[in-house]
């Protein structure tokens, strides 16, 4: 669980922002602030308190004045990633192995991405969002495949994507196999055999033309998905994710079934809480 108040992560967002700020990506203006029910006096007595209590905070990022983040497709070329402590002194070096060791990790890969850390820190916080990154310039460096639960970004842009693709789908039925999943249980491995009787009892029309449960989803918004998906990046982010997973496969010296495989079964009991 992450603790916005704790200075192991509050570093974090204050280095992040310093890297934007320094980058051109923040930038101070004035603006309208959208402060909810809370009144004018409100608002005031909150900043001379977050001032008196906390004079060690960087004038920058006093709450009174505000900042702009000018986001651009071009952000993650422009600014050295993200370092794991505020300092001036800048020691870029020795933080950039320390965020690579970060990418490296399983750690990224824990959160749920369920943002519930907005609505439990009280000021707001998104931890999810800083996590997000930090998956995203994983997989854009190709980190993400020396971990374990990185590695499953893999078999997640393999089986899901595809199944958007072809079938309009995230799962699609006929391509989940008690074989691969047998956490699915026995049910499901007699349902795999039965599946076009099980969805016409239940009123489904498996792959079949107009309305219905997993009806078969019209070639022309097929195309328009992929559409999507080439002017995104999506289509290039998957091919970037498949190269780097035959290139791990081709380094530890298995076909590709075997490392997909592999992927399905590892679980390291290290993951589990205790």
């Amino acid at each position: 669980e992450i603790s916005t108040t704790d200075e192991k992560y509050y570093k974090w967002t204050q280095w992040i922002f310093l890297k934007l700020f320094k980058a051109g990506l923040a930038y101070k203006q004035e603006m309208p602030i959208n402060f909810g029910d809370a009144t004018e006096k409100d608002v005031t007595e909150s900043i001379i308190f977050d001032e008196e209590e906390d004079d060690s905070f960087p004038d920058l990022l006093k709450p009174n004045s505000p900042f702009v983040q000018a986001l651009t497709s071009s952000a993650t070329e422009r600014y050295a990633p993200p370092v794991t402590h505020y300092d001036e002194t800048d020691n870029d070096e020795a933080d950039d192995e320390e965020i690579e060791k970060l990418l490296r990790s399983d750690t990224i890969w824990y959160c749920g991405e369920c943002m519930s850390c907005v609505t439990r820190c009280p000021r707001k916080n998104a931890a999810g969002l800083i996590i997000m990154s930090l998956r995203n310039l994983s997989i854009e460096l190709g980190y993400f495949i020396d971990s374990e639960k990185g590695r499953q970004q893999y078999l997640l842009t393999k089986d899901l994507c595809s199944n958007i693709l072809y079938y309009g789908y995230c799962v699609y039925p006929r391509r989940f196999d008690y074989a691969g999943h047998p956490e699915s249980g026995r049910v499901w491995e007699w349902e795999e055999k039965h599946l076009d009787d099980v969805f016409e009892r239940l009123g489904g029309n498996l792959d079949g033309s107009g309305p219905g449960a997993m009806r078969r989803i019209p070639q022309e918004d097929l195309d328009q998905l992929k559409a999507i998906f080439d002017i995104t990046g999506a289509s290039d982010r998957m091919e970037a994710v498949r190269k780097a997973g035959e290139r791990k496969a081709a380094e530890w010296g298995m076909t590709k079934e075997e490392f997909e495989a592999k992927i399905y079964t590892d679980s390291s009991p290290k993951h589990l809480n205790h």
